[in-house]
């Protein structure tokens, strides 16, 4: 393991899947939560995590839970900006037309980490959203980590900007949201 914290799923030959969406110090566990789906948004969601080694990411995976037809998830990696999402440095593109478990190996972009740095991840469907569920983690194993406006508002687990059904290269950070923690994971080589 990285000392952070890193939950990682078992070896598959020589390739070990990170499942960023739910590891410390973010989250507490990788319980799936498929029963409570994610709500996709038309505009972006961003949360943190941090690079369990250095490389470049290989394959990114999610889980779709009900399927839109015509419709790809865009994901994309950003730098950490003293804590707020900085600037995208890496984009892949998911087909969500069909229910199960997808992934890319087609990665754009610098996509060189370094360990022990922080990262987002970003995502948004390319369309606007009519049926798009993914899976999320359980609620109650996401850390309420995020910065918030008000003690009053629902607990935030990602951040979000106003952008439209785009994942924009410099996000403007236009609040935290409650909505859940999308379950993915990426490898990296």
């Amino acid at each position: 393991g990285s000392g952070l914290g890193v939950v990682l799923t078992p070896t598959v030959g020589t390739a070990v899947m990170y499942r960023i969406g739910c590891q410390a110090p973010f989250a507490l566990g990788v319980k799936l939560d498929s029963s409570n789906i994610l709500n996709t948004s038309n505009n972006p969601r961003f949360f943190p995590w941090v690079c369990p080694k250095t490389g470049s990411i290989s394959e990114i995976n999610i889980g779709v839970g009900t399927a839109q037809a015509s419709t790809n998830l865009l994901i994309g990696i950003y730098e950490d900006n003293n804590g707020l999402v900085g600037t995208q440095i890496a984009t892949a593109s998911i087909s969500v037309a069909a229910t199960g478990y997808y992934s890319t190996t087609t990665i754009s972009g610098t996509n060189s980490l370094t360990a022990n740095e922080q990262y987002w991840f970003g995502h948004v469907a390319d369309t606007s959203r009519s049926t798009l569920q993914l899976y999320q983690l359980k609620d109650d194993q996401v850390l309420c980590t995020m910065p918030t406006t008000s003690l009053s508002q629902e607990p935030p687990y990602a951040l979000y900007s106003s952008d439209t059904n785009s994942l924009p290269t410099s996000p403007t950070i236009a609040g935290a949201t409650g909505s859940g923690r999308l379950y993915c994971g990426i490898k990296i080589s």
